[in-house]
């Protein structure tokens, strides 16, 4: 494991099972200094209890480094109302490894937020999901919209939006009868049926 600095910012790098992890730690050498020993004392109590250092985790605990994240860089305003979203979500999502988590999941938590908060707000609350499902390296994962137009080429189909999958569903729960024209609304998340 070790620190070392790029553009002023700091960063953590350790192997695992030939894998390469990086984690940003900040603007301070204290602050990676800091998170390189958290992370050492975690694989320590880890292997000492019998668990991998690369099991999965609960939303709870990548909630938890995110906001250690955010108190460290952002504005003490915004570290707030991250904080308090963020109980919104471990609520639900706490418990369960990212690997469980599915769309449906988030959709549900979607639609249970909106009657209670406004839509903004509930946006800001998913956009913070999408900061905790990311690479062990701190990135993002890969665009998606990259792999969507890359599958449209490999499967030979011209004129082909990611919208029309949309459109596509709604018109075969319709034709097959499997939901009724209100259960459709809800499911695509129109405000009305027409």
């Amino acid at each position: 494991m070790r620190i070392y600095q790029r553009n002023k910012r700091w960063w953590v790098e350790r192997s695992y099972n030939p894998k390469r992890y990086r984690r940003s730690a900040g603007r301070a050498k204290r602050e990676a200094l800091s998170k390189l020993g958290k992370i050492a004392q975690r694989i320590k109590e880890e292997e000492e209890n019998g668990t991998p250092a690369t099991a999965p985790r609960s939303f709870s605990e990548y909630a938890k480094e995110y906001l250690i994240y955010s108190k460290a860089e952002k504005a003490e305003s915004s570290y707030k109302r991250e904080h308090c979203k963020m109980g919104f979500l471990c609520k639900v999502f706490g418990n369960k490894k990212l690997g469980d988590i599915r769309t449906v999941d988030i959709e549900r938590y979607k639609q249970s937020r909106i009657p209670k908060a406004a839509p903004a707000t509930v946006n800001r609350e998913l956009a913070l999901i999408k900061h905790v499902f990311t690479k062990p390296d701190g990135r993002p994962y890969g665009n998606w919209r990259n792999a969507f137009d890359k599958a449209v080429k490999r499967a030979g189909i011209e004129d082909f939006r990611f919208h029309d999958l949309r459109h596509t569903f709604a018109s075969y729960m319709v034709m097959y009868g499997k939901v009724d024209i209100r259960t459709l609304q809800v499911l695509m998340g129109h405000k009305t049926i027409l």
